[in-house]
């Protein structure tokens, strides 16, 4: 792992990585690997598997303080760090490092984490600047997004932050596959290096995305959403890209300012008056860097679906039946953004993984309880 000392020299020299100022070093996803763990026939600490799955319910429950609260603080020591079973996971994912580490890493993984400046997240004073803002910046950076990207994308979209910070987290991931693919192989795998290297030109002009271009941006963020994995941006971990996504729409908020002169925070907290609990997730905005990853995937998920009955209502009564196709590009993540801070779609991914490799009943069984509990969540959601 690179020394603080060099990944805050880097922070201020390179326009791409997002530096954390809480460490987050374990790559493995820690609850995934949690599950192998203790839902494994035959291994040390084996339960049954619908006793090692938690659910997002019982993780946050053990977690956050408030789950239902897009401002909860954590629980410093969830239940389960106290089990038997906890220090081999810690040796398995983040052997050689603090003991900490491990639950840091799950923290962050699970977007538990906040955006305060100096404490979650390091800001020079050259990205507030470049982000036109403190609590802008903080976000922006925390979401792992260049000020290049960051500008051109809010120039390309205006008004339409959920789109903007679509497009700006997919030409992130695009520059991130192109960093981690040898140059002859970009073309059997579809990285287009063209595309990136029209949209970061930089001048006076704004790039000239095809229509092409839109639905290959828009599906690189929606696989990457629906994936949930983490990409990795010279040596350190992103957030899942919802997370991703959700930051960025919230630095652009901030950067865009707000109709109420009112503050939305005070000492990174949120001000006075503002609603802490579920009740905040209806406002316009929350303080950004006062609220976890988590609470403000639920901002915008909201947001997002407010933006498109809009658009859609514009259309019906306009006739014109969305011609800029800003309905297709607002709505071809919906169904995924909804499910993506559920655990119970990784949780069916690993039963059905040990089913494959056990030769025991018991798992095919547990993968199949696996799903249902899934599928019952998930259109749950989708019903809403």
């Amino acid at each position: 792992m690179k020394s603080l000392a060099r990944l805050a020299l880097l922070a201020g020299m390179l326009p791409l990585p997002a530096f954390a100022a809480l460490e987050h070093p374990v790559t493995a996803d820690v609850y995934r690997e949690m599950l192998r763990l203790r839902g494994t026939p035959g291994t040390t600490h084996a339960v049954p598997f619908s006793e090692a799955a938690l659910g997002t319910s019982g993780l946050l429950t053990q977690m956050l303080q408030d789950p239902a609260s897009p401002y909860s603080e954590l629980v410093l020591a969830p239940a389960f760090t106290n089990d038997v079973w906890w220090p081999e996971l810690a040796d398995r994912v983040a052997e050689g490092l603090p003991f900490d580490a491990t639950l840091q890493s799950m923290q962050w993984q699970l977007g538990l984490t906040r955006a305060r400046p100096g404490i979650d997240v390091d800001v020079t004073a050259e990205q507030v600047r470049a982000f036109r803002g403190r609590e802008a910046a903080a976000s922006a950076v925390k979401a792992g997004i260049s000020p290049q990207v960051f500008t051109t994308a809010l120039d390309r979209h205006a008004s339409r932050i959920s789109i903007a910070a679509k497009e700006a987290v997919a030409v992130m991931l695009l520059a991130e596959q192109m960093a981690a693919n040898p140059r002859d192989r970009w073309k059997a795998m579809n990285i287009r290096g063209d595309l990136h290297a029209r949209y970061t030109v930089g001048g006076n002009h704004l790039p000239a995305l095809s229509d092409e271009d839109d639905e290959y941006l828009m599906s690189l963020v929606t696989a990457a959403i629906a994936s949930g994995t983490m990409s990795v941006a010279d040596g350190v971990q992103q957030l899942p890209a919802a997370y991703r996504v959700a930051r960025a729409a919230a630095a652009y908020r901030d950067a865009t300012g707000y109709v109420s002169s009112r503050p939305l925070c005070a000492a990174d907290a949120p001000a006075p008056g503002h609603p802490r609990g579920s009740d905040a997730l209806a406002e316009p905005a929350l303080c950004f860097v006062a609220a976890t990853d988590r609470g403000v995937l639920g901002w915008y998920r909201e947001e997002i679906h407010r933006e498109h009955e809009r658009l859609r209502s514009q259309a019906a009564r306009s006739g014109n039946h969305d011609k800029t196709g800003l309905l297709t590009l607002l709505g071809i993540a919906l169904p995924v953004l909804d499910v993506a801070a559920l655990v119970e779609a990784a949780e069916l991914s690993v039963a059905t993984e040990i089913a494959e490799t056990s030769a025991q009943a018991d798992a095919a069984i547990e993968a199949d309880a696996a799903a249902a509990r899934s599928s019952r969540l998930i259109c749950g959601v989708r019903a809403r």
